[in-house]
Formats: C-alpha cells, structure tokens, sequence
C-alpha cells in the first residue's frame, strides 16, 4: 500500500500511542532501542536506565526496522557546507549510501554569525515527526535543533540555551514517555550531563550524569563522512525519504501496440507517445520518433519500423561563453536566445558591453544560428557597460528585453534594471527596431527599489496579474524582490517591493552572501521561483521558491523556501557551478531548463583563463535539459538522458499493415 505523507504521520502517531499503551500495561520504560536489554551498565537518568549497549534508537514496530538513516556531516568539503546534516540509507544497517547526491540538506540559519552543523543525532518527536540535535561550533553554551515532518525539509531551527559557558560534545537526545519531556545529553569534554525540556525553549538546570556516547562506524559510509548516529524508520518513511532524496529513474514504459493497419495511400496513425513511470512514482507522457523510410504506404504489404522513446536531448555545452541565457519561444512560433556577452579577461574592453539576439525555428536551430546585436552600452541612453543578464519577454504582444547596466562609466558596482522595447509590429531581429527605454523605476512612495547594486530582473504573469523579480543589495547581502507591473508599461513598478529571499544558509553564503538570477516556472497551479546562490564559481548553484498561482504572490508568507538547493555541481557530472537559469518548452511543450555552468577543464584550471577572477572569465556555458515534474508536483532539473528513458526500453518496433 502506498502512503500519502498525511497516512505515514498518523501510521507513526499510532504506532507511538501503541508503543504507550504497552508501557502502561508492561509498567516500564523502552527507551526506543532496536537492540539490546536493560542493564547493570545502563546510566541513570530520573528514575529511569537507559541502554548502554545498543546502537540503534527506534520508535516503530519494536525495533523491526525496514530500513536505516545515517546523519552525518563531511571533513572534505568546504566546511560551510561539509558541516551541515547529510543523510544515507541502509536496508541492513551496515552498507550506507549517499542521499542527495552526498550533498547536505539541512543547514544552520547564519543570519547573525557563521553557524554550522556538527555532530548530529536524529530523534523522534513525541507525536512521531523527526528531529535533529546538534552542535555549532560558533554558539558555546548552547545546542541547536532542527524540526522536521519527514526527515527532508528541516523547516524549524531552534537554538537552546543551556545555561552554561562550556562547549557542549557528544550531544544526544530522547523521549521520556515517564516524564513527558525530552532528555537532553551532553558532554563538555570532562563530565556529562542532562537536562529536560518539554518544548526545546525552557530546560531544565544541567545535572551530572553518566551516558554512553555514540560511536558509530557502518561496514561502508559515505566518502569523507563524519557519523552521527542511526535511525530506524519504517518503510513507508524510507521510501518517502528515497522518492525525495535519490536520483529519479524511469522503471517502466506503458505497453504499446505491437501493429497496426491502414490502407493505401493512407498514412499510418503510429503512438506519437509513451508512458512513462518513475521510481518516485512520477509520470511522463515521451515522444516517440519513428524511422518510417522503409514504408511504402502506396503499396501493400507488412512493414517493420523502428522508433526511439524519449525527448530529443541536446548538444551541452549548447552555446559556449554564454553566461545567464535566456530562451524564450514567441507566439510567432519562434525561439529566442539573449545571454550575457562573454568578458575574455578583466582587461576585455568589449566585454559585457552589449545586449545580443538569436533566433530559430527550433531549439536545436539555435545552437548555431547567426547572432546580431540590437543595443550597445552608449553614454547618450547613460547606460554604461557591465551589461549583464539579459531576457526577453513578450508583454501583451510587445517585445522587451530586460538587462542589468551600469549608471556610472566602468563601474560594476553602480549597476541597475534597465529595458530595452521593440518598436510595435517590428521584425525584433532587426537592431534598428529596439530602443532604450530607461532605467526600471519604482512606484509612487517607494524610496527602497533601485536605490543600490540592483541586478537581474525577470518577468512572469501568474494568476492574471504581471511581476517582475530582481536582486538588491540593500542590506550589503543581495536579496531577491518581487513587484507588481502593468503590462502596457512595465517600466514602473505598481507596488512597493517585497522581499522574497535572503541568503541565510551556508550554502547562500559561499564566497558571496548571494541570492539572484531568479527565474518562474508554473505547474499545475503553482509557481516555482528559482534563483542562484554563492559566488559565480563552483559553489553557485539553484534555490527554489514554490507559492500557489492564485495566492498573494507579493505576501512573503505565501511563498516556501526549500531550505537546501535543488541543483548544485555535485548533481551534475562534468559541470561546475550550475545556475541563472531560465524556462522555455520545446515542441511538443514540455518545459526546458536552460542554464550556464562551467566545464570540467576550467574547474581543473586547464583553460586559458585560469586564474581569471570567475565573473570575467567566458567558461560559463548556456546548456538546456528537460525538466520532469516529481510524484509531489516540483521540478526535478538534474535528470540524466538515462534516467529520463532507461536504455533497455528506449528502443521499439512497430509492425505497419498497409493494406
């Protein structure tokens, strides 16, 4: 039987009041252990011992377990990230493996100081959702927890104060079903000691005390992983855990017809599509391709063509040198390609100097269509170089470009939102269609927008009503804003700005305390805003937003924020610093991701340009995947050809009757 996310809770707060009920009736305490009795080497806590054998804290079915989750930080990475809480499953407790693609999901809020996560131990909570307890290195005196409801989105941080000086080590925490609280453990190197909390804000004083502390090390880990300790989860939470947090692949194609008949001179109705089904449940309607060359319907007889399942994938890199590229499919039927011009060095004069079009019947056209330039950085629009970002967009049948430009001669850091606007009926790949049409500016009353280092404005309608999204560096961290327009002139704002997004986790904040480049993709009634984070290097990668279409998308508390990346370079193979991406669709609809991410020579700083500061360097190459929409209705943006179509059923037959 399947499990929704409502059924696995209450299978989990069942399973606690069961577990209750048999203390009752038994008259003793389980302390939640898989294994192990209780013993004379067991350590006060109350009234109560706890074990001090066991390795494995378990609040489901008594102790027979389906599957295994490992915490655990990394001493290999960069330590804002390694120092963060990675997970990995076993079936049999002793063979681990890597969820997330070994990158860390839950990370400290560092919004007032360099918080990481060390040493992490997962919990259950009394009504059977998740916790995990940590210590930051930064906060003496104090450990952090973090709350979740299905040990993949950690959405509650909470920081306790201890009420001492020492570093706590070796934390550790737990249900007490006799005292109705959590135990708290912990060590400052020399004595352990306990305390109690009923809701992780006010705890009782520490008192001394005596615990085993957790070592663990499984027959396989992670590579570079530092262990936490082990939870035992039932197999409705690991196969949500694994849906969520391993690779999606095609498992399955629906069946097809084997033949079919037509009649002379009559074209076969062949499937234009297959169905195709995920291992997290997800679906997907293929295109399937057919080499028909060898039929002849205009003579009778059986004929035996071959087709291929899957979306046409595409040459990556698709453009070189191209930085923050933009594809846009018009209601002309055409695509459209902009992206930053490419900076050859600090000293490229002609570097970011230039706003440039491309246009084809197809995506694959684009790739090597010819490239004109409709607008060039000039002092008579007072719009300077550092021309950065461009997009277009069709407004209520009128061309734009939105583009970032600098108000000062050669000044990176005096750059704003500017338009570009296409004459009305205007061919837009005719450069002397395009005029400038200014600086965006804010609305009557707004004193905020605009007013500092402001980058990289999107446009996208939703719910009838038309926004733009921009960041701004207006607390010396670059944030990303959102604003109402009005489509007959999208130059002003409508509404004051709010603020969607901050950098506030480690993985914002590597280099640069970074949040930009957003970019909307609607589906099935929401809308998914993503956005690039950290510097333009390696760590730059792609954060994602999600609120409901019709929702007051200018309220921040509508919007969700995932609170680790959904594309960093360990997902994709090859490719470093994915990000500042767009959406388009291709022929037959179906959305594409259009991104830029370096090449593995220049990572390896093999290219002509290493030790190119990132920013003025041309190794940004725009790529385009297919996106798949996950069983939870969110965007899946890291699947490999592979994974999109398995191998073994990409290939069919079909047998054609011409009669």
């Amino acid at each position: 039987m399947s499990l929704t996310f409502g059924n696995r809770k209450k299978y989990r707060i069942i399973l606690v009041l069961l577990l209750i009920s048999v203390i009752i009736i038994a008259g003793f305490l389980v302390y939640r252990y898989v294994s192990g009795d209780f013993n004379d080497g067991g350590t006060a806590i109350g009234n109560e011992q706890m074990d001090g054998d066991s390795n494995m804290i378990n609040l489901t079915d008594y102790g027979r377990a389906s599957g295994y989750i490992l915490a655990y930080t990394t001493d290999e990475e960069d330590y804002t990230l390694g120092q963060s809480l990675h997970l990995a499953w076993s079936e049999d407790d002793s063979v681990y493996s890597a969820l997330n693609s070994g990158s860390g999901i839950c990370f400290a809020r560092r919004l007032d100081g360099d918080h990481t996560i060390t040493e992490p131990f997962l919990f259950y909570q009394q009504n059977g959702d998740f916790g995990v307890m940590a210590v930051s290195p930064s906060r003496p005196g104090s450990l952090s927890v973090y709350l979740s409801e299905d040990l993949v989105v950690f959405d509650q941080e909470i920081v306790i104060d201890l009420g001492v000086k020492s570093m706590p080590q070796s934390p550790q925490c737990y249900y007490d079903l006799d005292q109705d609280a959590y135990v708290l453990l912990w060590s400052d190197g020399n004595k352990q000691y306990s305390q109690l909390t009923s809701d992780f804000k006010e705890v009782s004083k520490p008192v001394e005390t005596n615990y085993k502390i957790w070592t663990y090390e499984p027959v396989k880990k992670p590579e570079n992983a530092v262990c936490g300790n082990v939870l035992a989860v039932d197999q409705a939470e690991i196969d949500y855990i694994r849906n969520k947090l391993m690779p999606v692949e095609n498992i399955s194609i629906g069946s097809l017809p084997e033949d079919v008949e037509t009649t002379i001179g009559v074209a076969p109705d062949l499937p234009r599509f297959a169905h195709a089904v995920y291992s997290d449940g997800s679906t997907a309607e293929l295109p399937i391709v057919w080499d028909d060359n060898r039929l002849n319907i205009n003579e009778s007889g059986k004929y035996v063509i071959n087709g291929e399942i899957g979306p046409r994938i595409y040459d990556n890199p698709f453009v070189e040198s191209k930085a923050d590229p933009c594809i846009t499919k018009g209601t002309d039927g055409y695509y459209y390609f902009t992206a930053s011009y490419p900076m050859y060095s600090q000293d490229d004069a002609e570097g970011y100097s230039k706003v440039t079009l491309r246009r084809a019947a197809t995506l694959t056209e684009l790739a090597n269509s010819p490239e004109i330039t409709i607008w060039r950085s000039n002092e008579q629009d007072e719009i300077f170089r550092y021309i950065w970002a461009p997009e277009i967009h069709e407004i209520d049948g009128n061309w734009y470009v939105f583009f970032t430009g600098s108000v000062s001669p050669d000044d990176v850091f005096a750059i704003r939102p500017h338009l570009l606007k296409c004459t009305e009926g205007a061919d837009p790949m005719e450069p002397d269609s395009w005029e400038s049409a200014g600086r965006i500016k804010p609305g009557a009353g707004d004193t905020l927008s605009f007013q500092t280092f402001s980058l990289d404005m999107t446009y996208f309608e939703a719910g009838g009503r038309h926004y733009v999204s921009w960041a701004e560096k207006t607390t010396g961290d670059s944030l990303l804003y959102i604003a109402e327009i009005d489509p007959e002139n999208p130059i002003r704002l409508q509404s004051p700005p709010t603020v969607l997004s901050m950098p506030e986790f480690a993985w914002e904040q590597v280099r640069y305390r970074v949040n930009e480049g957003s970019a909307v993709i609607k589906h099935e009634g929401k809308v998914f805003l993503t956005f690039s984070a950290a510097g333009t290097g390696p760590e730059y990668c792609i954060g994602l937003l999600s609120a409901d279409e019709h929702a007051d998308l200018l309220d921040r508390n509508s919007w969700s924020k995932n609170p680790y990346p959904i594309l960093t370079t360990a997902d994709v193979a090859g490719e470093y610093g994915p990000g500042h991406n767009s959406f388009t669709v291709d022929e037959y609809g179906n959305d594409i991701f259009v991104y830029h991410a370096r090449s593995e020579e220049c990572f390896l700083g093999q290219c002509e340009y290493a030790g190119q500061d990132p920013l003025y360097d041309p190794c940004r190459h725009a790529r385009i995947k297919n996106v798949h929409w996950a069983a939870d209705g969110s965007p899946v943006l890291k699947m490999t050809p592979d994974q999109i179509i398995n191998p073994e059923f990409k290939k069919v037959t079909i047998e054609v009757t011409v009669k």
